[in-house]
């Protein structure tokens, strides 16, 4: 049989979609009589065989060959040897034939800080047939075989600090190796660490204080930020490794304080370093008590005083400077060191300084260099010239009928015992000198002739140097008006609105009750020099009341003048010290809350102007809040009211604002006989009180009656009480309006009561249960004691 007619051959799948790895080819064939055979070969010339038939298929592998080759034939035989050869063209994508990995942790980017894992999945068609991973360049290492998933622990001690990298890669079961996978992530073993260099924690600083220091990080410092609020709130410094940040401190107290010191690695990471730092922007206390600006000194200069500080000093030191017209600038002619801190009494000897005008200046320093100066201005003279004994009563060309006053002060810095007085030449008496450097005699003129005498008072020091004052000329005259004071004298120290007392008469040999007989009409006191009077009480014994409060403090001059019936006129002059400013008192020592054993050491100062008499001190038992009323309150207080002889209350309160509103517990009994009594008994409550208006004596009557007030107030009451209602008692609260007039109020200067009063009240209770209902009035009188 002759055959000459080729097979028929077609390929239906793929067609174009895209192919890779290994795709199933599907066709169909056929032959006029029979197939031989059905075969591929991708050289065209070694053919492999496949199953015949009109539809064929077999598994092609694209993955084999990095390039296909385009000499792939598909050939169908008849049993003639006649064959047709077909050429497929194939849409290979080989890129997908790859297995897909993905790594789930770390992510790219992300810090590590612990322990972490390698971990991700890997897909293919064709399943998987290992995973490989590199760290940081090594080889690829196996993770996990025929999984699609991998895990792997590292620990984070088997790393350095940085970044690293981590590659992955996936092999399915045909030997096809997926695209690696990497992911870079950066490891923090640490937190950065940071130090303050400047200041020093036991250094002390002010004003504007540079904070410097320095951070490091294996990784690198990324910027560092300062805190000065206890880490509330961050500010930049300048710098990263090295560092430095300006800390304005004028806006805080002084005290010790917290800087936080924040240092952020190039991770990310921060770190936190905390210090203190000591703030002092008050400079020292300092304080000169001697010597006095203007002395006049010879042999040696007394210089005292107290230096403190709040944080803590750390010099004090003192420059004398020469200060004469001569030279232009000041020369340092003296200096040294004192105590730092506490009480200093230095003696500087003054041998080998000029007559002249010096300057002493006295500087603290403080631990952060706050400074304080204090200057005086003294006078260095010779010796016989470093100190004068005045002589200011009796004044020159002064006229003495009966008791005058001969007195003066000494000036200087040598002390003085006491003074002679001699009148015409002649040792009168010798007076003592006072603490206060004032001295006074009272002379009766009956020692004295009439007429003129001259009257001179002298000082012999222990170191032969004398004073002398100067002459004073006066006259006496044992006829006519005199005048007397009688309770002060020259240098009294006077506070608190004193009396002034004192007799005028005048001597006559005229009998009393004779017409012509010359009396004292008035007397009138002046305390500026003669330029306003003001009466006195009674004419014979006088008093006047000095109102300190309206004069300054300081020497005063008083004169006191009598008139009489004849015309005449008399004068009496001293010169007293007002003095209403308290000692200033400073304890060094801190000894709130402090425990002793066996002895308490004490230092401080005190100074007043007008100089010191006494410095105690006083230990009371159990604490001191027991000796004082909390601040909350004015005052407590007792009252007792009664009315109608019927009910008789007490009370124990509070006041607040000034005394002008009162708090108060109240208890008391109704007695009231009765069997009819509807109320009645024991009752407790409480009351409050406001004034309303306030009636001061001393306002218009002058402060001699500033102990008396009255007040009228308003308030109300909440008592509880027993009600009889059909022979039933029962007990209810009932509230009251009270008015309260305080017709008199005396303010006491007692140990144990403030203030003793009497006052009268109108209370009206509410009583709303009664079946008429209404207000029922109730009038009472009472007296309260302050406490």
């Amino acid at each position: 049989m002759k055959d000459n007619t080729n097979p028929k051959i077609s390929l239906h799948l793929p067609g174009i979609d895209e192919v890779n790895g290994v795709i199933s080819i599907i066709g169909k064939s056929s032959d006029n009589i029979e197939l031989s055979s059905i075969s591929y070969s991708k050289n065209g010339v070694d053919f492999t065989p496949i199953d015949k038939g009109n539809v064929f298929k077999f598994s092609l592998d694209f993955g084999e060959d990095e390039i296909f080759p385009k000499t792939f034939t598909v050939r169908a035989k008849d049993m003639a040897d006649n064959y047709s050869d077909i050429f497929p063209i194939f849409n290979i994508n080989s890129e997908k034939d790859k297995p897909v990995v993905q790594i789930q942790t770390p992510i790219d980017g992300e810090i590590i800080r612990n322990d972490f894992i390698i971990s991700g999945m890997a897909f293919d068609d064709d399943s998987v047939s290992s995973i490989l991973y590199s760290l940081d360049g090594e080889d690829f290492r196996v993770i996990e075989k025929n999984k699609s998933n991998f895990s792997l622990n590292i620990p984070l001690s088997s790393i350095e600090n940085n970044s690293h990298t981590i590659r992955v890669k996936a092999i399915d079961l045909l030997g096809v190796e997926s695209d690696i996978k990497e992911s870079t992530f950066k490891v923090s073993k640490e937190e950065p660490s940071s130090i303050l260099l400047l200041p020093k924690i036991d250094e002390t600083k002010r004003s504007i204080v540079k904070l410097s220091g320095t951070s490091s990080d294996k990784n690198g410092i990324d910027s560092v930020y300062v805190s000065t609020d206890n880490g509330v709130s961050y500010q930049k410094a300048n710098g990263t490794e090295e560092w430095n940040f300006n800390f304005n401190t004028k806006n805080i107290k002084d005290g010790t304080y917290s800087i936080f010191i924040k240092a952020i690695d190039k991770l990310q990471t921060p770190g936190f370093y905390s210090t203190l730092i000591n703030i002092d922007n008050t400079p020292p206390e300092l304080i000169i008590t001697e010597p006095f600006d203007g002395d006049i000194l010879s042999d040696k200069i007394v210089f005292s005083g107290r230096s403190m500080d709040n944080i803590g000093l750390k010099e004090v030191k003192y420059k004398i400077y020469n200060h004469s017209d001569d030279n232009k600038e000041n020369i340092v002619v003296g200096q040294g060191a004192l105590s730092s801190g506490g009480i200093f009494n230095v003696e500087i000897p003054l041998d080998g300084y000029d007559v002249g005008d010096y300057n002493i200046e006295l500087i603290a320093y403080d631990n952060a260099d706050n400074r304080s100066i204090s200057t005086r201005n003294f006078s260095v003279t010779a010796s016989d010239d470093a100190g004068d004994l005045e002589l200011l009563f009796p004044q020159g060309g002064s006229s003495q009928t009966s008791i005058f006053e001969v007195s003066g002060k000494v000036v200087g810095r040598k002390k003085v015992e006491s003074v002679e007085c001699f009148i015409d030449d002649k040792l009168f008496s010798q007076i003592k000198v006072n603490e206060f450097n004032y001295y006074n005699l009272a002379i009766d003129t009956l020692r004295l002739s009439n007429g003129e005498h001259k009257v001179q008072v002298t000082a012999n020091l222990p170191d032969g140097q004398v004073y002398n004052s100067e002459v004073i000329m006066f006259s006496v005259k044992n006829t006519g008006p005199w005048l007397n004071i009688i309770n002060m004298k020259t240098g009294d120290n006077i506070s608190n609105r004193p009396f002034l007392t004192g007799e005028a008469g005048y001597i006559q040999d005229i009998p009393l009750d004779d017409p012509e007989f010359v009396r004292p009409s008035k007397v009138e006191v002046s305390l500026d020099n003669g330029q306003r009077f003001q009466p006195a009480v009674g004419s014979v014994n006088w008093s006047f009341r000095i109102e300190t409060w309206q004069y300054d403090d300081g020497l005063t001059p008083i004169l006191v003048r009598a008139y009489y019936s004849n015309g005449e006129t008399q004068t009496a002059k001293i010169a007293v010290n007002i003095d209403r400013s308290k000692p200033d008192v400073n304890v060094l020592e801190d000894l709130e809350q402090g425990r002793f054993n066996q002895a308490i050491s004490i230092s401080g100062t005190a100074f007043d102007s007008n100089g010191l008499t006494d410095i105690s001190v006083v230990l009371r038992d159990g604490n001191k809040s027991s000796y004082q009323i909390p601040g909350l309150f004015q005052g407590m207080f007792v009252d007792v009211t009664t009315s109608y002889g019927k009910t008789i209350e007490a009370g124990i309160g509070l006041t607040f604002f000034d005394d002008n509103v009162k708090l108060q517990f109240i208890a008391g009994d109704t007695r009231i006989l009765s069997e009819e009594a509807r109320i009645k008994g024991m009752f407790y409550g409480g009351k409050l009180l406001a004034n309303l208006y306030t009636l001061e004596f001393g306002s218009f009557l002058g402060p001699d009656w500033n102990f008396f007030s009255m007040s009228l107030g308003l308030g109300a009451s909440f008592t509880q009480k027993t009600l009889t209602i059909s022979d039933i008692d029962y007990s209810m609260w009932y509230s009251a309006i009270v008015i309260q007039y305080e017709f008199a109020k005396f303010k006491l200067n007692n140990e144990y009561f403030s203030s003793v009063s009497l006052f009268s009240e109108l209370e009206a209770t509410l009583i709303s249960s009664e079946n008429s209902g209404g207000f029922y009035p109730r009038i009472g009188i009472g007296s309260r004691f302050g406490l």
